[in-house]
């Protein structure tokens, strides 16, 4: 997902503001869901879509790439 936005930022120009969970990636399986202030394990999330609030980390390297 972050290759596609900055890959369309330096055709287009404009800009984008991230801060979240993060490294130089790549990263497998980092998505987490997050209800109550607590951590739900996969895969129950996927069966109460709608109820907790999706997190993944992002890899900062693809966007250093098109900066």
């Amino acid at each position: 997902m972050m290759d596609m936005m900055a890959k369309m930022i330096r055709l287009t120009g404009g800009a984008i503001l991230n801060i979240d969970y993060g490294g130089n990636g790549p990263f497998v399986d980092s998505i987490r869901a997050i209800k109550n202030h607590k951590f739900i394990p996969a895969p129950y999330y996927w069966q109460i879509p709608g109820a907790c609030d999706l997190s993944a980390h992002v890899a900062f390297s693809s966007l250093a790439k098109y900066a």
